[in-house]
Order: structure tokens, then sequence, then C-alpha cells
């Protein structure tokens, strides 16, 4: 694994000092970024300098448009270098904007003054490879950014000045289509999954979103978005607020606001995102603040800002990790590209949580996760799994975690750590049949405010969980057995990221109280967990009659863990937790902890991954995984295995 190789930072490092934390309740695992200065190129002696780059990761080439020579330096950068392949004129008069289609290996150049969009045939192994092989008019004037939809192969270019977005064929054969956008359009970006565009329009503050089908969806914003970038699911824009500058992500899905970060020291230039580092650049080029911010994708935590410089593009070879950026001139200084590698510490890991029970592997999970001073504690009984399926998913919501305790004693480990967590609340699962009365009285020692949810069973509990966690309704329900504990535990950390309640179901009917609290919540969307051999087809006819509704099934329950993560988790997830789904105490305990890390949760076997789990790691590409547990329940050898998921 490559950067888990990497050795201690030598001379010539950007050390990008960590500037933030997680938030209050949820801990993630801290990570700071260096930057390795590898190398240096001037494309041109003096003047206007470096105004983007575009790379080619299939063939390992830098595109710099080189403003002074009105001309594109072609670079080799497979090596921790730049070796010098070519310079194409083509009769630029102001190139200011690129992309690359890696899959024709074709380059667009938009030339500010022309308002044309050039396309080059840069590859290798072409006759013609390094020429402009045709110049389409953008229909629009100034022309400022080009983004690429490589599926449909299609070029967007924004006009600045016209307020449009020209739509054309990538092979310069069709005629531009015109889509109005905004005000003050800035940047362009393309989803690769939907093939959607994103425009970035400043002065009324909009996304336009240009769907393939021709027709266009309007976002407003309440800050003004400038430059943009597609993550997994989500759209980052650096926003220009009043007072201060900061970066936001977007769901793709529903233009709602996921995430902002700190006040930045300036609007960024450029940003770009490594996927599979979950790390968004920042460009900077503004006096007295570091030229490179690095964030987490995720939540847009700061994970480190380097050194006082002026850049003015940055873009990622996701091969490598390796970062371009374009720096500005400055006190008579060459403009530069420069290349950097990233050291990220700690590196991507397997960390395993583990103790000497489930009472105290569920106390060290909390302890990973939530700081002192969590608004909640769920408490169950880690003897039986029937009166806590529901919690994990009410815990998470409300960013508290699930603690174990024995039907008549609080286990020494649980009690240290309701100590250090300070709950404002605890919450009791069950009647005095799991949990005792005893029990209640002594937790009154850890908080003022100590209730239980109870009910006649488990699928009453149920009810009540949800009955007191989710008061105003439910966009979407989760619906599991009550009689096997896998399926419920595999949707509580998706359930708990959506706001969603997760309630139980007999095999052959919904008992009244739970198709009565279903009517509560008023969801749009009922999701049943498992096959028939645990919900029969007849229980999904019933619900249908009253509610859309789909079914999560699978080979067993190790395929129906995937399938919940598939269907609520885009790739590129930070962190995922594995826990066994042959006993339920560490999963019922890592949920909770999931929806804090916006992490879904897998079940594996002692000893093996299953095939469909596999598969979904793979997709899901995550920089940390956490194994609950000990030994016993998860071995050494899956451990060892997990690490391959882990991005090279």
């Amino acid at each position: 694994m490559q950067l888990r190789s990497l050795s201690i930072l030598a001379a010539g490092v950007v050390v990008l000092v960590v500037a933030g934390g997680m938030g209050a309740t949820a801990q993630a695992a801290p990570r700071a970024f260096g930057l390795e200065r590898l190398a240096s190129v001037a494309p041109n002696t003096f003047g206007d300098g470096v105004s983007d780059i575009a790379i080619d990761s299939t063939t390992q080439r830098a595109f710099v448009l080189d403003q002074k020579n009105k001309a594109v330096q072609v670079y080799d950068i497979s090596g921790p270098s730049f070796e010098f392949v070519v310079t194409i004129y083509g009769g630029f008069t102001y190139p200011i904007a690129a992309a690359v289609n890696e899959v024709t290996h074709t380059l667009y150049v938009a030339d500010a003054i022309s308002d044309t969009i050039a396309t080059v045939d840069v590859d290798p192994e072409s006759a013609t490879a390094d020429t402009v092989t045709s110049r389409i008019p953008s229909g629009g004037t100034s022309v400022g950014a080009v983004a690429v939809d490589e599926t449909h192969d299609r070029v967007f270019v924004v006009n600045r000045s016209s307020q449009n977005v020209s739509v054309m064929d990538g092979a310069g054969t069709v005629l531009p289509r015109l889509v109005p956008v905004g005000l003050e359009p800035r940047d362009v970006v393309v989803d690769p999954e939907t093939a959607k565009a994103y425009v970035s329009s400043q002065l009324d503050s909009t996304i336009t979103v240009l769907n393939p089908d021709g027709s266009t969806t309007l976002w407003p914003l309440d800050h003004r978005p400038d430059q943009l970038a597609v993550s997994a699911g989500s759209l980052v824009t650096a926003t220009d607020r009043p007072y201060a500058a900061h970066l936001e992500r977007f769901s793709l899905e529903s233009g709602t606001l996921v995430a902002a970060s700190p006040p930045l020291g300036s609007l960024p230039n450029d940003i770009d995102v490594d996927e599979a580092l979950h790390v968004v650049y920042a460009a900077h080029a503004a006096g007295g603040i570091g030229g490179i911010t690095a964030l987490r994708v995720t939540d847009l935590s700061p994970e480190g800002t380097g050194s006082e410089d002026y850049f003015n593009s940055v873009v990622v070879e996701p091969t490598t990790h390796r970062i371009l950026v374009g720096e500005t001139p400055r006190f008579g200084s060459p403009s530069q590209v420069v290349m950097f590698r990233p050291n990220p510490r700690p590196l991507p890991s397997v960390d395993r949580i583990d103790g000497g029970d489930r009472f105290e592997v569920s106390a060290n999970i909390a302890g990973e996760t939530f700081a002192s001073g969590v608004p909640v504690v769920y408490v169950a009984a880690g003897g039986g799994f029937a009166d806590a399926l529901s919690g994990s998913a009410a815990a998470g919501a409300q960013h508290g975690p699930v603690l174990l305790v024995s039907k008549d004693s609080v286990p020494a480990a649980v009690a240290t750590r309701l100590k250090s967590l300070r709950p404002q609340r605890i919450v009791i699962l069950g009647g005095t049949a799991s949990i005792s009365a005893g029990v209640e009285r002594a937790l009154s020692d850890y908080s003022d405010s100590v209730s239980r949810l109870a009910g006649a069973d488990r699928y009453s509990v149920s009810v009540a969980v949800s009955a007191a966690a989710f008061r105003d309704g439910a966009e979407v329900a989760y619906l599991a057995s009550g009689e096997v504990f896998s399926d419920a535990l595999s949707a509580s950390a998706a359930a708990g990221l959506e706001g969603s309640p997760v309630l139980l179901t007999k095999k052959n009917e919904v008992p009244p109280d739970v198709l009565t609290e279903l009517g509560g919540l008023r969801p749009s969307l009922i999701v049943v967990l498992g096959g028939t051999s645990t919900i029969d087809e007849s229980v999904i006819a019933m619900l249908q009659q009253r509610w859309p509704v789909v079914r999560i099934d699978g080979a067993d329950r190790y395929e129906v863990s995937a399938g919940v993560a598939a269907r609520s988790f885009r790739e590129s997830v930070y962190t995922v937790y594995v826990a066994s789904g042959a006993v339920f105490p560490d999963a019922l305990s890592g949920s909770a902890a999931a929806i804090a890390e916006d992490a879904p949760i897998l079940l594996v076997q002692k000893d093996a991954i299953p095939a469909p789990v596999a598969a979904e790691l793979d997709r899901l590409d995550p920089y940390r995984i956490v194994v609950l547990g000990g030994a016993k329940t998860l071995s050494g050898a899956v451990q060892s295995q997990l690490e391959s998921y882990l991005p090279d």
C-alpha cells in the first residue's frame, strides 16, 4: 500500500497545521496533512502566468495553460518531477480554462478573447497527437470555465458576460446549444455518475443544474457560490459569504446544505477533491494566509493549512494522489507549477475497538466517538437484543451512544464511561424484565434525567422508541423482523443518518400498534429489510395499500447489510464500521457510533468477508475501517483482509 509506506517528511515539506475539530459530540479520527514539495517548473519567464492546469491520469500527462506564450505546455508527470513533452501553440489568444476527456484523450481549451473552444488530440498513440483538431465558437461571450461529460462526450462552457452555458458535442461536429443560467456565472462541474452539470452564479446566489434530458433545475442558495467540485454524491462550493469565505457541501439529490467549513482566510481561487483520501484542497492567493487549505470532504473540517503562497489553481492526480498547483506571479517572480505529494497522518488504517466483554466494548466504542456532555445515552440490555433493536437508530439520530448493561448491575467499564460522558439524559430500553429497577436507580447517579421506554413486547418497545425520538414524523421508515437481530442492526446506521426510525414486525403480520405508529410518522417510503423468510410478501402487499414500499433482501444477512449500505451511501465514505453478523452486541453499540461518523456498518463472518460485503467495500472505498469487537468474534485474519480495501 503506497500511502502506508511513505517515509518521514524530508526537506522541502510544507507542514499543514491542523486548524479545526470535529464538533461537540462526534470525534472522528484526527488527521493532519503535510505536503511534500517534489518539483516545480516555470513554463514561461515573467508575465500573465499559469491560468489553469488539466490532467489526463490515464496517460499521466499534465496540460498547463501558458498565457504569456499563448500556448499549452505538456508535461509527463508519471514520476516525481515534470518531464517536458511538447508545446502546443494552436493560435490561442488568451487560454483561460481547460478540461480533459480521459476516455477520448481530448483536451478542451477555452479561449477568452476569441470566445472559442479548441479541441486538441492529446492521445500519445494518435497520428495527430498534440494538435488542435477543431475550434468551436462558444456562442456566448467571455468564456471562463469548461467541464466534460465523458459518458455522453459533451462539453459545457461557461460564458460569463452573456450569462449562459454552451453545451456542445465533444467532437466539435454539433453547434453549441445555449442554456441560460444565473447572473455572473463562475464555474461548471459534471457529476460522472448522473452526467448532470452544475453551474455556479455569484450575483444571484444560485446553482443551475443542467440535466441530461435538456431540462434545468435552479437551486437558490443563501450565499454566493464560486468554485465547484463534485465529491461522492455532493457538490462542494467555495462561497463568498458576508464577512468571510467558506466551503459548503450540498446533496446532489436534494440541493440541501450538508456541511459548512469554518471561515477561510480568503475566497479560494480553485478547489479540487481527492476522493480516495477524502480531502478537498482549496488554493488561495492572498497575503498573510496559507496557499493551500486541506479540509475533510465529509464535514469540511480543516485538516491543515500550508505556508503563505499565491496559488490560483489546484488539480489532483487521483492515481498517485499528487497535486499540481499553479502559482500566481508576484514581486517580479516567474509563475510556476508546483508538484506536491500529500503525507496524511495517520495513514489509512484498519482499527479495532475491543474489550474484555460486550459491556467494555460498548464503553470503548462510546469513548472513541463521543465527547463529554452528550445530549443522550441509550442503555440496553447486553443479554438480549429484543428491546434494543430500535434504539441504535434513535440514539444516533439524537447524537448519543448506546451502552450495554446487565439486568441487575452497571458494569464497571460502563459506569466509568458514563462518568466521563456526563449525559444530559439517559434512556433505558425495555422493561424491568430486561433491566431492573435497581439499575435504573443506579443510573440516576450519572444524569439528572433517567427515563424508560418499555412495552408489552419488543414490537411495542420499538413503537415507544419511535414515538419518543421521531415526534415530527419521518420521510422514511425502516421495518425489520423482530425475530432476528441482523437486519435491524444493518439498517440502524442508514436510518439514523436519515432521521428515520426502525420498527419491528412479525413475519406474517404487522402488529397493530406498529401500524398506528407508521400512520403517525407519515412516511413517504417504507423500507422493508430482509427476504421472505423473515418478512412475508403478504406484509409487503398490505403495506403497499397505504405507502410506497421497497424491500432490501439478499441470500443472507451479509448480503442484506451490503444492500442497505448501497442504498444509503455513495462511494468514498471516510469510515466503514465492520461487525460480526453472528452476534448482536458489537453492532448494537457500533451503529450509534457509525451514525455519528456518517458511516455504514457492514456485517462479516468471523474468519471471512462474504462476497457481497467485499464488493460493497470496494465501492465504498473507505479511508478508515473500524472493526468492532475482539478476535473471538472477528479474527485477526479478517482484520488483515480488510486492509486491502484501503486506498493505495
